[in-house]
């Protein structure tokens, strides 16, 4: 049995042990259960249609939703009659509770279907398949925590993240547009959610914070107001002073001269 350290939910390293996987195409109202697992195991539903019942509750799912039995966990599920499903499932142990990712220990999420057929095709890796299969394990559990993250959450990560790569490329020639192309965003969700989340939008962050960095370059480092304004993302010098003035109130020449002549 392989282990595979995984440091997708934060600063702590978790153990993901895969023990065996599989797909059935069930017979009309096929049956398995009551039953109690020893493991993690997790059915994704390809096709068709059934019931899954634990803690008597029951659950009628269909293509793109998984259930969950954990361990030591009395469950039953059972085929639909007319329409029986197609599943595949993934046995594994860990070392940390992942029952809080499963609502109701039932989740949907199309884009698992992917997950599992490379776990299915993992064999073709050899005496490295269960350690393939542990990462697509640890895939489909982080993909399914961000689903139920927050939506509050989820804004303060895209600002944050918006924010990050300002200040890394603030340089180069960057617009808010490249930025939300380059995050999957569409530029007015991000714009709204940056402002709400930072305090301005992002062009008025890139702005602030190009300008800052030129007024530290000039007074810090010596450099004249076409340097500075070159190494903060402003080719055109005439541009620069314009901006530059009407955050400050005077020109770029004339704060150095000021910050120069308190010295």
């Amino acid at each position: 049995m392989s282990e595979l350290f995984y440091n997708g939910f934060g600063e702590e390293k978790y153990v993901v042990a895969p023990l065996f996987c599989g797909m059935e195409k069930c017979a009309p109202s096929h049956r398995y259960g009551p039953n109690v697992r020893q493991c993690y195991l997790i059915h994704y539903v390809e096709s068709g249609k059934g019931r899954f019942w634990t803690d008597d509750k029951e659950y009628e799912l269909k293509k793109g939703w998984m259930f969950l039995i954990s361990p030591g966990e009395l469950t039953t599920y059972e085929a639909d009659e007319n329409d029986p499903w197609v599943y595949k499932w993934i046995g594994f142990e860990c070392d940390f509770d992942i029952s809080d990712i499963f609502c109701k220990n039932v989740v949907f999420s199309e884009r698992c279907e992917e997950m599992f057929d490379k776990i299915l095709e993992s064999v073709k890796y050899g005496e490295n398949a269960e350690l393939f299969s542990a990462g697509k394990i640890c895939e489909i559990l982080a993909l399914l925590r961000y689903k139920i993250s927050s939506p509050h959450k989820r804004e303060q990560n895209y600002a944050q993240k918006a924010k990050s790569y300002i200040e890394a490329n603030y340089y180069k020639d960057i617009t808010v547009e490249g930025i939300a192309d380059e995050m999957g965003l569409d530029r007015s969700y991000l714009s709204s959610v940056f402002k709400e989340q930072i305090g301005v939008s992002p062009k008025e962050y890139i702005v602030n914070f190009r300008l800052a960095n030129a007024a530290e370059l000039m007074t810090s480092y010596d450099f004249s107001p076409m340097q500075a304004a070159a190494s903060c993302g402003y080719p055109d010098i005439f541009n620069f002073s314009k901006m530059f003035k009407k955050k400050y109130g005077i020109s770029p020449r004339e704060y150095k001269k000021n910050f120069e002549g308190k010295q």
